[in-house]
């Protein structure tokens, strides 16, 4: 069964934001009227209902800033230098990783190359931080992976490339499939790999080839115990 689209996932999850914004605003323009005893001036009826919604977007952005510094400063740690930009929210940042989306991993190492192995593009108000450091990536996939968890609209978003794996689960999944793998990455499975790198070599040039007439690439599983068997 398919499951729900994760655009309206994301709206739905901003819809009781926006009815509590909309719900203050209300409440604003009814506070004018007991006041004034009627409506109030037009300009101020307008103010009323539109500034609480900025007003309290930016209160919001605020405090999540001064938490979320408060945090890092209680464990010890500083929060990732973010991307300066000329418009509100990064727009220009967005607009520039949309227009390089073909060849986004250049996009992605200008930032690096500027400000470091870790960067928070801050796309919309939110953290959309990139990491390179080895030490990080350990932690995230492996040493605190509890504390990074992908959650549902992650694992949908990647379920047709990486289906339920050991890279697109959370808890209990997670662990079986790591579970599975741990053993293919000991000591003695190492030459192994040498099977894979000139499978793999040959899958990127058919790849390759096939993209350039215009074709997609159908991936299918296939066992190495029967490798010997395929023509």
């Amino acid at each position: 069964m398919a499951g729900i689209p994760p655009g309206f996932i994301y709206i739905a999850g901003g819809l009781s934001r926006l009815v509590r914004l909309l719900a203050f605003a209300y409440a604003s323009s009814r506070v004018l009227e007991i006041v004034f005893g009627k409506q109030g001036p037009r300009w101020l009826r307008v103010s009323a209902c539109l500034l609480p919604i900025p007003l309290a977007l930016a209160c919001s952005i605020l405090y999540t800033y001064l938490r979320d510094k408060r945090e890092a400063a209680r464990r010890g740690a500083v929060l990732a230098p973010q991307v300066k930009s000329r418009w509100p929210g990064n727009f220009d940042t967005l607009l520039s990783v949309a227009r390089g989306i073909r060849r986004v991993h250049i996009v992605f190492d200008k930032y690096l190359q500027e400000y470091g192995p870790v960067v928070n593009l801050r796309i919309m108000f939110e953290d959309r931080i990139l990491t390179t450091e080895p030490e990080h990536i350990k932690a995230i996939l492996a040493t605190q992976f509890s504390s990074f968890e992908k959650g549902p609209m992650f694992r949908d978003q990647l379920n047709g490339l990486l289906g339920t794996g050991v890279f697109n689960a959370d808890g209990e999944i997670w662990k079986f499939h790591r579970s599975m793998t741990r053993p293919f990455f000991s000591k003695d499975r190492i030459s192994h790999f040498d099977i894979f790198e000139k499978h793999a070599e040959d899958v990127l040039n058919q790849a390759k080839a096939r993209l350039q007439e215009g074709y997609p690439v159908d991936f299918q599983v296939l066992d190495t115990g029967i490798r010997g068997l395929v023509c």
